[in-house]
C-alpha cells in the first residue's frame, strides 16, 4: 500500500501540489487525469521525492526513499536518457543504478516487451521520441519493480507500443504491483486504470473506480462544462456592462 500524508509539492516559490492525503492499494492501476498545471506531474515526481517535497510517503509501511530504486521507477514525459550509449548499454546501465543486475536473457526479454529488440544497437542520440520513451519504459520494468510511475504514459508512443504498455500494465498488476500514470488519452485510462483521481489546481478534487464511471463523461461535467459555463458568464457580464453603457448615453 501507498500512504501519503500531508504532502506538499512546491517549484519556485509556489505551492504545485497539496496538501493531500492519498492511499492507494496494492494491485491497482491509478489513472491521474486534471487540465495542464493541475498537479499531475508534481504528485508523481513527489513520490520519488524529487524536488520539494514534504510530509509523508510510505510504501508498504516504510518512507519512501528518494529517487528510483529496485523497487520504484519513474518514467518522465521526455525521458532523459544518455545520448551516447545505444540502447542495450542503457538498460544495462539503468538497471545497475537501481541496483540490479540484468543478464543477456533479462535484457532480451525487456527489450522484446516493448519493441525494442529491432534498435538496440542505435545510439540513443538517433532515436526518435517514440523510440527513446520505448527505451524509458523497458527501464522502468527491468527487474519487474513494485510500484511505476508514469508521466504522460502514452507521449510520443505509436499504436503497437500503447498496446505492449497495456499488456505490462495488466502482468505488473497480475504480479501484485502498482501503476500510477497520467495520461490525456482518457480512453486509454479507461482500459488500463482500475481507480481515476482527478486533480486541480494542486488538489484532489475526484476519487472514483473505474469500472463504476466513465473518465470522459466525469471529465467533461467536471471541466469542461465548468469552462463554458465561465464562457457564457463572462459573456453575460460584458454584455450586461456594454447595455448599462450604452443606456447611459
Amino acid at each position: 500500500m501507498i500512504e501519503l500524508h500531508n504532502l506538499t509539492h512546491t517549484y519556485g516559490g509556489k505551492i504545485g501540489l497539496g496538501p493531500i492525503d492519498l492511499l492507494i492499494e496494492d494491485n491497482s492501476a491509478v489513472g491521474l487525469v486534471g487540465p495542464n498545471g493541475s498537479g499531475k506531474t508534481s504528485l508523481l515526481r513527489s513520490l520519488c521525492g524529487i524536488g520539494s517535497t514534504s510530509g509523508i510517503r510510505l510504501m508498504e509501511g516504510k518512507p519512501l526513499a528518494k529517487g528510483i530504486s529496485r523497487q520504484l521507477t519513474f518514467t518522465a514525459s521526455d525521458p532523459v536518457l544518455i545520448n551516447e550509449m545505444n540502447v542495450r548499454e542503457f538498460l544495462l546501465f539503468d538497471a545497475a543504478v537501481r541496483g540490479i543486475k540484468l543478464d543477456f536473457r533479462e535484457v532480451q526479454t525487456v527489450m522484446n516487451r516493448f519493441g525494442c529488440i529491432g534498435f538496440s544497437e542505435q545510439k540513443l542520440k538517433t532515436c526518435s521520441l517514440g523510440m527513446r520513451k520505448r527505451v524509458a519504459l523497458a527501464a522502468a520494468w527491468s527487474g519487474s519493480p513494485h510500484l511505476v510511475l508514469l508521466d504522460e504514459s502514452t507521449n510520443g508512443l505509436d499504436t503497437e507500443a500503447i498496446f505492449l504498455l497495456k499488456d505490462a500494465i495488466s502482468k505488473t498488476l497480475s504480479e501484485g504491483g502498482t501503476v500510477i500514470l497520467s495520461a490525456h488519452i482518457l480512453s486509454f485510462l479507461q482500459d488500463v486504470c482500475t481507480r481515476v483521481i482527478m486533480l486541480d489546481g494542486g488538489l484532489i478534487v475526484d476519487d472514483f473506480d473505474v469500472c463504476d464511471c466513465n473518465v470522459e463523461h466525469i471529465f467533461q461535467e467536471r471541466f469542461l462544462l465548468k469552462i463554458e459555463r465561465k464562457r457564457v458568464d463572462d459573456f453575460s457580464s460584458t454584455y450586461n456592462e456594454v447595455f448599462w453603457c450604452l443606456s447611459c448615453t
